[in-house]
């Protein structure tokens, strides 16, 4: 399956929760401290995401070149 990187759930989901983190510090609503935290695990996350999609499409190829 390709999938334009940018055009993908994940990638969407993630830049969202940036964006909504990036404008709740710059508001006061939270501080830098919990913004780290965000950042950190929307990246974290995605890039898990991503490792984990590509093993899942690894062991589907496996399944279907068994004869």
């Amino acid at each position: 399956m390709t999938t334009n990187r940018y055009a993908s759930r994940k990638f969407i989901l993630a830049m969202l929760s940036l964006a909504s983190a990036t404008w709740l510090v710059s508001s006061g609503a939270i501080t830098p401290g919990v913004y780290q935290y965000v950042v950190l695990g929307t990246v974290g996350v995605y890039i898990t995401g991503n490792v984990s999609q590509k093993w899942v499409e690894k062991q589907a190829a496996k399944v279907e070149a068994t004869p």
